[in-house]
């Protein structure tokens, strides 16, 4: 009899693949951030070219993670989106995959709806700042007549 501090978890061999994949995909995003912007562009070409000659997962997500990474001429939230879109179900794929996949396009979806609700608002404040240096010019223009006023009824 086993007490149940001496009772082990048993791994199924699909859990350990799994761990090892994002264990794998994790430690290629931070080896990203330690490349200057020059090894990120050399990076996301390998990984483009890659993707294009193989569309196998873990080129389609490398590419995928190269087109989020932020501040470079590649990022483009909207094609990774479509490749999150377009990724072929599959049998044999994993169900933590599944998941980071499916993590990753709400997130996704959910920064792009904030992106167009950021260029609604600053078309908005352009809009408004427009309208108030009108509104001001008219108010400039209404001082001027009432001291151009003034000066001729003191004549």
């Amino acid at each position: 009899m086993t007490s149940p501090s001496q009772t082990t978890e048993v791994l199924l061999p699909s859990q350990i693949i799994i761990t090892s994949q994002l264990d794998k995909l994790m430690q290629y995003y931070n080896l990203l951030h330690k490349k200057t912007k020059i090894e990120l562009a050399v990076e996301y070409e390998m990984a483009k070219q890659s993707f294009i000659h193989e569309k196998s997962d873990g080129n389609r997500i490398r590419y995928i993670l190269l087109l989020l990474f932020p501040k470079t001429s590649f990022y483009d939230n909207d094609t990774a989106l479509s490749l999150l879109e377009e990724w072929p179900q599959s049998k044999q794929q994993l169900s933590d995959l599944e998941g980071f996949k499916s993590l990753l396009f709400i997130l996704l979806t959910e920064q792009q709806g904030m992106e167009k609700t950021i260029r609604n608002l600053s078309h908005q404040i352009s809009l408004e700042k427009e309208r108030a240096s009108s509104l001001q010019k008219k108010v400039d223009d209404i001082k001027v007549m009432e001291k151009n006023l003034l000066r001729r009824n003191t004549l």
